[in-house]
């Protein structure tokens, strides 16, 4: 007999453009690993985020996989009429709604834990039954919104007899921050986004930024793996850094 269906969710951050390696690694895995063998009747979801923190995500596809040509029965159908009927039904438009997802979209806030509150409370998880929830991060995982930022600006330097001079560069003007998530402000504007992931099988493609890499440090991940362990995520957490 064929195992349980899947619920794959897939929450897509691309809000700057990846690279050409960053592309064709994710590509490979939604587009081969993530469906190769799914079981029959499994259903996948795309999202994207918003910059919208009250609205944060907006979904891309939703379809029920056929399953892979192995779970064909011989005296039902043929492996190549089974494959070709899924590819009609399930493998195209799921490889639209793929591409769509790595387009970037320029946006001012990032609401990154607000998405995967709203996510994680979807009945596309509660409604899973005897599936298995599977649940696969696309980020950067640089939270950005109005109540929850990383960044704080810096203050600008004075320069001899008192006037303030420019930044000298977009770097300079925003420095990155964990300590800003731990103010009593934010931490009861997070409380009002709680995440449940009780038994979901979460996987991070997170996406290594070359200008950023003194913000993407070790307790930047250590964070965002607290924030996902703590909502129920079954351990371990599967992590795919992408440069």
């Amino acid at each position: 007999p064929a195992p349980a269906p899947l619920r794959i969710y897939i929450l897509a951050d691309v809000s700057d453009p990846l690279s050409e390696t960053q592309e064709r690694d994710i590509r490979a895995i939604l587009l081969e690993d993530v469906i190769a063998n799914n079981p029959p009747d499994s259903r996948v979801k795309i999202i994207q985020l918003t910059e919208d923190p009250t609205n944060p995500i907006t979904p891309l596809f939703e379809g029920v996989d056929p399953g892979a040509p192995q779970y064909c029965h011989p005296l039902i159908c043929t492996p190549q009429a089974y494959e070709k009927r899924r590819h009609a039904s399930f493998i195209v438009p799921y490889h639209a709604a793929v591409e769509r997802s790595l387009k970037p979209g320029v946006r001012k806030w990032t609401p990154l834990v607000e998405a995967l509150a709203f996510a994680s409370h979807s009945r596309f998880f509660r409604n899973a039954g005897l599936a298995t929830n599977k649940l696969i991060i696309i980020t950067d995982g640089l939270q950005n919104t109005p109540g929850a930022t990383m960044y704080t600006r810096a203050k600008r330097r004075r320069k001899a007899g008192g006037k303030k001079r420019r930044y000298r560069s977009k770097s300079e003007r925003k420095k990155f921050g964990l300590s800003q998530l731990s103010r009593p402000s934010v931490q009861r504007y997070l409380a009002r986004f709680p995440i449940r992931l009780e038994g979901v099988e979460v996987t991070v493609l997170l996406i290594k930024r070359h200008q950023l890499a003194d913000l993407q440090t070790f307790e930047h991940r250590d964070w965002l793996e607290s924030l996902l362990s703590k909502a129920g995520a079954q351990l371990p957490i599967r992590w795919i850094e992408l440069w």
